[in-house]
């Protein structure tokens, strides 16, 4: 309904600027209630919190050092890793091999929608925020490959549903006469 709302051609600019000034005030309405579920008293206590969680989710064996990457290093970490060379047993190298998929799939994506240049409709645009939106804030702070590798189910959904569209997509660019129509209402 927001990416609708915000990436519409049809909806004015004032419109638009109005619903992320609402949304914005949502957001700050409801940060206190976050910060009190997770066991704040203020903000001075976050990065103290912060960093307890970090060193958590390192001691419990299948950590990684990423304090000091960019944010790019920690998502593809969240969501690629671990690869073969971070394995340490018979199941992360099963994972690894599931994460290896993940990243061809990706490729391949990016490819086609480069080569047919795919125009990104309402929805695949809503699936690549949602993504962002979990993946964003998790890899900041998650350091550890075994708790990464469970909640990357939150995104599965979302990633089998651009890829789904992306298909339907190469397919009627590929059987279209004119590979560059855009096919905004599939």
């Amino acid at each position: 309904m927001g990416s609708l709302i915000l990436f519409s051609d049809r909806i004015s600019l004032q419109l638009r600027t109005l619903f992320l000034v609402a949304t914005a005030v949502v957001i700050l309405l409801l940060f206190p209630i976050f910060i009190e579920n997770i066991g704040l008293e203020d903000m001075s206590d976050f990065d103290t919190y912060k960093e307890r969680i970090i060193q958590a989710n390192f001691d419990s064996g299948s950590g990684i050092n990423l304090s000091d990457s960019n944010i790019l290093v920690k998502v593809f970490s969240y969501i690629y890793r671990p690869l073969f060379f971070d394995a340490h047993n018979t199941f992360s190298l099963f994972v690894s091999l599931d994460n290896l998929i993940w990243l061809v799939l990706t490729l391949t994506m990016i490819y086609a929608w480069i080569k047919y240049k795919i125009k990104f409709d309402y929805a695949t645009w809503y699936l690549i925020l949602s993504i962002l939106c979990v993946t964003i804030p998790l890899s900041i702070g998650l350091f550890n490959l075994g708790i990464a590798v469970r909640q990357k189910t939150m995104i599965l959904p979302f990633y089998i549903l651009i890829l789904y569209v992306n298909n339907i997509k190469i397919y009627l660019a590929e059987s279209s006469p004119l590979s560059f129509v855009s096919y905004r209402h599939y």
